[in-house]
């Protein structure tokens, strides 16, 4: 005879109130919100999404006012779903949906009567998001082995600033990338030592080393780079890297093929550091360390080095910085 062991959780009521529902609740509540107000204050005019980068071309044409209020409903429907408790698997196609939803009918209002670009916007929105996935990748490699990583905007001064600075006296983009690897690492550095090897607050030493960013970056930027532009923040720009075939596919072949190479390690980093954190040795032991560091510790994993070298977390960081050697640096403080 086989019996079954229940636990306290099996027991307890089922909490209504879950993760999914009270997602689909904000949905609801923006979709009627996009429905009703995005409709009323949209023009009766087209709205134009152009398949290129200017005016000119194919183009896919809906009502403003119409479009606000179909794709509002469209979010509406997206968080019922989620209310009426749909089977998990699809809760993060709900989500998707309706957050696309909301997005698209704020553009039919924003729109009507004009058009937007869609190759040349989606180009522009993926370049300025790869400091924000790259430092966010960081963030999350820092939380999974137990460290609030709160530094992560002076890492982006410093390694704009290292970027910046040696591309431009050397007018190299590489010597640039180094320089930006340099400057990002330091700040991780000292994070990973005062925290983990001294035990300083986290959140305490973080804030003081944004501070510390902050004040060295815009002090040399006074002196340095404002005083003399032409010698030190005029860095070359990274090239694009296309992708022969797939950049010569509609819509997505120039957005996603035909664009700069750190757009390409952001992507790459976000499935490599997925998989290798759910499907690879080192990842267990990763969040192994983070989730419970003393019972890491007792079948043998280093659990300060193991923090300090994810802490650091160079490569990601590196990438960020040199995201900006190829746009002159400005100082911080304006």
């Amino acid at each position: 005879m086989s019996t079954t062991l229940l636990t306290v959780d099996d027991l307890a009521p089922a909490k209504y109130w879950t993760r999914e529902r009270r997602i689909g609740a904000v949905l609801c509540v923006i979709g009627l919100l996009a429905a009703a107000g995005f409709a009323l204050l949209a023009e009766s005019a087209p709205a134009r999404f152009t398949l290129g980068e200017d005016a000119t071309g194919a183009a896919l044409s809906v009502n403003g006012k119409v479009g606000a209020a179909v794709f509002g409903a469209l979010t509406v429907a997206a968080g019922a779903g989620l209310l009426a408790g749909v089977a998990r698997r699809w809760s993060n196609v709900l989500l998707v949906a309706g957050v696309l939803g909301f997005v698209l009918s704020f553009l039919c209002w924003q729109v009507a009567g004009n058009f937007l670009p869609l190759v040349g916007t989606a180009s522009s929105s993926l370049g300025l998001a790869v400091p924000l996935i790259l430092g966010a990748l960081c963030g999350v490699l820092c939380e999974r082995t137990g460290v609030v990583n709160i530094g992560i905007e002076g890492q982006l001064l410093m390694g704009a600033f290292g970027a910046a600075l040696i591309g431009t006296m050397t007018a190299s983009v590489w010597l640039g990338v180094l320089g930006a690897i340099t400057g990002g690492v330091l700040i991780a550095a000292l994070l990973a030592v005062l925290a983990i090897r001294f035990l300083v607050d986290q959140v305490v030493i973080g804030t003081v080393l944004n501070l510390l960013a902050l004040g060295v970056t815009g002090f040399l930027y006074e002196r340095l780079m404002q005083t003399d532009a032409a010698a030190f923040n005029t860095p070359p720009r990274m090239q694009n890297l296309r992708i022969p075939v797939l950049a010569d596919i509609p819509v997505i072949g120039p957005v996603l093929f035909d664009t700069s190479p750190l757009v390409y390690i952001a992507l790459i980093g976000v499935a490599v550091l997925h998989f290798g954190l759910a499907r690879t040795r080192w990842g267990l032991r990763t969040r192994a360390v983070g989730e419970h560091p003393t019972a890491a510790d007792t079948v043998g994993i280093r659990v300060r080095g193991t923090s300090t070298c994810c802490s650091a977390a160079w490569w990601r960081d590196s990438a960020v910085r040199s995201s900006r050697s190829c746009r002159p640096a400005r100082s911080a403080r304006t």
